[in-house]
This record gives C-alpha cells, sequence and structure tokens, in this order.
C-alpha cells in the first residue's frame, strides 16, 4: 500500500491527504480486494498494463467518488498448486522438471483462505546424503520452486528413519 500511496503522490501532486483518503485493502475473510475512498478519487483499470487482473477486478471496471469497491475476483497473488517439501539431507530427484531434495509433494486441493491439514498415507522412503546428522534443514516451495508464505501458520513435520543393515556383499570366485 506505501508503494501505490508513494506512486499516486508524485504522479498526482495536487492530490491532497492521499494516504487518509484511498486505501487499498485485502479482505481476508473473502481474499478478495477492496478499494475504500473518502474522497472524491477513482479507478480505471482500462490502461495498459492494469493490475487489475492481479487485484481479483475486471478490466472495463472503473469507479470514483465516495464508497467501497469491492473485487469481483479473490486476488490473484500466487497460484500455489503443488506444495513440495524439500529436506537438506536427502537425495535429489526430478520433480515437475527440476532437481530437488523433495521429500514429499501434495497437491493443494482447498480454496485459498482455507487451512490445510494433510495426514500422510502414503509414506516413501528416501536415500541419505550423510551418515552423521548435526542438523536438518526443511523448506516449502511451491510448483515453481518458489517459497511458499505461511501466514504465520504453523507447520509441523515429522520425520523418521528407517534403519537398514547393510550386509556385505560377497563375491565366491
Amino acid at each position: 500500500m506505501e508503494q501505490l500511496v508513494e506512486w499516486i503522490e508524485l504522479t498526482f501532486p495536487n492530490l491532497k491527504n492521499v494516504e487518509d483518503s484511498f486505501r487499498l485493502i485485502g479482505n481476508e475473510a473473502t481474499s478478495k480486494a477492496e478499494f475504500l475512498f473518502k474522497d472524491d478519487y477513482g479507478v480505471d483499470f482500462n490502461v495498459e498494463h492494469s493490475i487489475c487482473e492481479l487485484l481479483g477486478f475486471k478490466k472495463d471496471r472503473t469507479f470514483h467518488g465516495i464508497g467501497r469497491y469491492i473485487a469481483d475476483e479473490i486476488v490473484n497473488i500466487a497460484n500455489v498448486t503443488q506444495l513440495v517439501f524439500n529436506c537438506s539431507l536427502t537425495e535429489s530427484n526430478y520433480i515437475n522438471g527440476k532437481e530437488s531434495p523433495f521429500l514429499y509433494n501434495c497437491g493443494i486441493d482447498v480454496p485459498v483462505g482455507y487451512r490445510l491439514a494433510r495426514e500422510l498415507t502414503d509414506i516413501a522412503y528416501k536415500n541419505l546424503t550423510t551418515s552423521q546428522i548435526s542438523h536438518i534443514r526443511v523448506w516449502i516451495v511451491d510448483q515453481n520452486g518458489a517459497p511458499v508464505n505461511l501466514r504465520n501458520d504453523d507447520l509441523v513435520v515429522t520425520l523418521s528413519l528407517k534403519l537398514k543393515k547393510r550386509i556385505a556383499e560377497v563375491s565366491i570366485a
């Protein structure tokens, strides 16, 4: 919001009290963007390089004057369709065409704003890249490898090690 207000003040220096009269907010309950105008402000999305789709508004929307203007669709900031759990101790493999040390990959089947709860039933074990463990790093990325913002939600990851007894190979000559 600060960058938008700063851009408005630089582009339209004659406008007064921009920060108090013009607000762009996100409604966490609906995941939609909202404009709040306390003065005779307006927005026209029918311009080149408009951010209308990003904010969930239609390109032909134009509104002005005191009031509250709610987006038609939810904010389209990031489309996360998969969560990929990576671990610093596992061998890499390919997922979505990219090499990654992933432990688990799951599709997202809940709407934006809802909590995702998943209990694994199909556990897969991967080989470790080390024989000594001093620390473990687990991180989550989306289907494109971009970090996922958990928005201050708690994340619990339980890892289990399955030990395999190694038997020395014997050759009879």
